[in-house]
């Protein structure tokens, strides 16, 4: 059975981007965070940190498609420090 969903750490993260960028590159072949599936925010008076997975398009935002066409989501192959895990059920 495949990955179902990714499974968001966000005490784990530290707000580097990473994550978004690997995702615009899967979509788009270039980095940026405007077309990211993925977005995460630090309020920086709390230092919390949010991250949103997009299940579907919002204006230049795609929808996950889970890396369609790789093995493992490119957010979670490359966040340095396991901000973004997967899961065999939908959260």
């Amino acid at each position: 059975m495949g990955v179902l969903g990714l499974r968001p750490i966000p005490e784990r993260c530290a707000a580097c981007s990473i994550c978004e960028l690997a995702c615009t590159f899967h979509h788009t072949k270039a980095f940026g965070r405007r077309p990211s599936s993925i977005a995460v925010h630090k309020d920086h008076v709390t230092g919390e940190v949010t991250i949103a997975i997009h299940e579907t398009e919002a204006g230049p935002r795609r929808a996950c498609d889970l890396c369609a066409g790789e093995r493992v989501p490119l957010c979670v192959k490359w966040c340095p420090v396991g901000a973004v895990g997967t899961t065999r059920t939908r959260p």
